[in-house]
């Protein structure tokens, strides 16, 4: 099902990918993929968080608890947040506070929304309380403590199922990551980095083009990347999520 099948690409997408890996920060610490999991490892618990947020997008009072949500998370990490106007559905954009002269803009897109879901199918307590399972050895998935991603070895066979999980919550969860993990190294993006987050992705982003529009001048950058989830069993592969360090 759609939007429940990720959980080791929060490790081996995070951080391999922007180019800050190898990278000496001001203390002499690299980004290295053993920090890249100590910093993944420390932040499941707010990906817990997340995911327990009813995203669907018609639902305009969830969605903007997702966006406040989101504004907090951001701001956290050195972000500059403020809402879009989209008819009661915000788009959220954030700015990294560190602007570096003469360097490219690199927009990214993120969407927050998913589908609609029903609670019945699904193989578990909610679709909204993260579940981590592995595979038995009769090949089917049983859950097994959740806690156990927070500290220990993390098997990479196991998945945390819950809606939106990949599709599209993993990737800000990675996205946000990779910004901890780099300030941990003491590194920074060597680009300035903007982000835009949709609320109405499965809904076909019917208002996006009219709040680009009202917005060009702050949107504005050299590049766009598109973050989206997997429709594929997820595999450690250079991701679409790419910054230079």
């Amino acid at each position: 099902m759609k939007g429940r099948r990720t959980l080791i690409a929060l490790l081996c997408g995070s951080l391999a990918v922007w180019g800050a890996q190898g990278a000496l920060g001001a203390d002499g610490q690299a980004v290295t993929p053993a920090l890249v999991q100590k910093t993944a490892q420390a932040n499941f618990q707010e990906f817990f968080d997340m995911l327990a947020l009813p995203n669907d997008a018609i639902v305009a009072a969830d969605i903007q608890k997702n966006a406040d949500w989101l504004e907090t998370a951001f701001r956290k990490r050195g972000f500059t947040t403020r809402p879009l106007e989209n008819h009661g559905k915000p788009i959220v954009y954030a700015e990294f506070d560190r602007h570096v002269a003469g360097a490219k803009t690199v927009l990214f897109y993120i969407h927050f929304d998913g589908q609609p879901v029903i609670p019945a199918q699904w193989a578990q307590k909610s679709p909204w309380d993260a579940a981590l399972k592995r595979r038995n050895a009769a090949g089917q998935w049983e859950a097994i403590d959740r806690n156990r991603l927070l500290s220990g070895e993390i098997d990479p066979e196991w998945r945390l199922f819950a809606r939106s999980a990949s599709d599209d919550k993993g990737p800000i969860m990675m996205f946000l990551t990779a910004f901890d993990a780099m300030k941990a190294a003491g590194v920074a993006p060597a680009i300035n980095v903007k982000v835009l987050l949709d609320s109405e992705e499965e809904k076909e982003s019917i208002g996006l083009g009219a709040v680009v529009e009202a917005n060009r001048g702050l949107l504005k950058s050299d590049a766009i990347v598109i973050n989206d989830g997997p429709m594929h069993e997820p595999i450690c592969r250079p991701s679409r999520s790419a910054i230079a360090a």
